[in-house]
C-alpha cells in the first residue's frame, strides 16, 4: 500500500492541469491528498461540511488559484447532484479524478447503536459513494479518468466497538 508522502514523490507533472473532486478533504486523509495534489499542480475542488473546516484545515491553500470548495450534505441525494453539478460549471465540464475521503465513525457495538445511527453511516459511508461514482462515471469515461476510494481496515476486519463503521465501510472485491 502507497502511503499519502507516495504524491509528493512523483512527478511534478503528473497532476498539473488535472480537475480533481476531493470529497472529505478537511479531515486527515482527504487533507494531506488534497494539499499534496495543489502542490502539484492540480486544480481541486473540496467538499466539506461547513465552510469553516475549509479555513481550519485548509486555511493555507484557501486562497491558491488551483482551489475551490463545495459546501456538501452527502446525507442529502438531491444536494450531492446540485453540488455536482455546481462543481462541474467550475471545471468547465471535464473531471479528470475523484478521491473520496469523506466518513463519519461512531464508536459503540450494538448495543450503542440506532437503527437512526445505522441510517446516518450508510448514508454517509455508503449510500452517498455510490450516488458521487454514479453521476461522475459519464465525466471520467470521457477524460479516461479514475475514481479512488478512501475506505478503512474495519471494511475487512469487523471491530466490535465500532458496529456502524464495520458496515457502512465500502470493501474492495
Amino acid at each position: 500500500m502507497e502511503s499519502i508522502e507516495h504524491f509528493t514523490t512523483m512527478n511534478t507533472n503528473s497532476f498539473k492541469g488535472k480537475n480533481v473532486l476531493i470529497t472529505g478533504a478537511t479531515g486527515g486523509i482527504g487533507n494531506k491528498v488534497t494539499t499534496s495534489l495543489i502542490q502539484l499542480g492540480a486544480n481541486v475542488i473540496a467538499t466539506t461540511r461547513k465552510r469553516e473546516n475549509i479555513r481550519s484545515s485548509l486555511g493555507k491553500v484557501e486562497a491558491n488559484k488551483n482551489f475551490d470548495f463545495e459546501i456538501v450534505n452527502f446525507e442529502n441525494p438531491m444536494n450531492i447532484r446540485q453540488s455536482f453539478i455546481n462543481i462541474m460549471k467550475k471545471f468547465e465540464g471535464k473531471l479528470d479524478l475523484v478521491i473520496i475521503c469523506h466518513a463519519i465513525f461512531k464508536a459503540g457495538g450494538i448495543e450503542d447503536s440506532s437503527r437512526v445511527d445505522f441510517d446516518h453511516a450508510i448514508n454517509i459511508n455508503t449510500r452517498s459513494i455510490f450516488h458521487l461514482i454514479s453521476i461522475s462515471t459519464p465525466f471520467l469515461k470521457l477524460s479516461q479518468g479514475n475514481i479512488v476510494i478512501m475506505s478503512s481496515l474495519e471494511a475487512f476486519i469487523p471491530v466490535s466497538t465500532s458496529l456502524l463503521n464495520s458496515i457502512s465501510k465500502v470493501r474492495k472485491n
